[in-house]
């Protein structure tokens, strides 16, 4: 199993290299002549062509990127539209941080359960704010932000309570592919998410863990405590 970035939520913005929106811009040219037209076939404005396209100034929203694909897919090749995902050197969310030299098409792995599990168990990705997991030992913060890097070079900022817990925050557009495309939330969740069940044993094996690292307790018994009640399986 595999995701591409026209796979990703409509809030993502990806950002080109020189060499590709120069010639991604050129071919849209040749078909419509003019920046108008593009814009126009595209449903966006001619400004957004100007300085996402032509000028490179500003990332580039997944849903234009959707649209291309829609408009012109025919017309520009099979061969062309694989190119796009090599072309993008970065991407963010709305807001917060980016990841540089993302790693596209996300392939399933066991890195990517782990790090959703752990955002199910520990973690924190509301709307408006920038995602943390947070625990006391430094040993799972670590892997934590270790395997963060399966979808591109992450950034990624640890706090201190005076508690001793520890906070890593990372960018935003990181929960919300995660989210979108294993389709469960991260924050009040209220179901595991469905893919898991038809994933590799290994894939299973890192959610299980990351999920027992945060939730899970042994003393005279084992066991696992989840303060959402509704979480359900499939």
């Amino acid at each position: 199993m595999e995701w591409h970035v026209w796979d990703f939520p409509d809030n993502i913005r990806v950002y080109f290299d020189s060499d590709f929106r120069e010639l991604l811009y050129k071919k849209l040219i040749k078909i419509c002549k003019t920046r108008i037209e593009i814009a126009r076939r595209l449903g966006t404005s001619k400004e957004t062509i100007r300085r996402g396209l032509f000028l490179g100034r500003t990332y580039i929203s997944i849903k234009l990127i959707k649209n291309v694909i829609k408009v012109f897919g025919e017309q520009l090749g099979n061969e062309f539209l694989e190119e796009i995902e090599k072309g993008i050197i970065s991407f963010r969310s709305w807001n917060g941080w980016n990841v540089e030299n993302p790693i596209f098409p996300i392939k399933e792995c066991s890195e990517l359960y782990s790090v959703a599990f752990h955002l199910l168990g520990d973690g924190n990705a509301s709307v408006r704010h920038s995602p943390f997991y947070s625990n006391k030992c430094k040993e799972l913060i670590e892997e934590f932000i270790e395997k963060l890097q399966f979808i591109g070079n992450v950034e990624n900022r640890i706090e201190q309570r005076d508690d001793g817990l520890l906070k890593v925050y990372f960018p935003k557009g990181v929960s919300d592919i995660l989210s979108h495309i294993l389709e469960t939330r991260f924050t009040f969740p209220d179901s595991l998410p469905e893919r898991i069940f038809y994933s590799s044993d290994e894939c299973k094996i890192a959610a299980i863990k990351a999920f027992i690292d945060d939730e899970g307790s042994i003393s005279n018994s084992f066991c696992i405590t989840q303060k959402s009640s509704n979480l359900k399986s499939y």
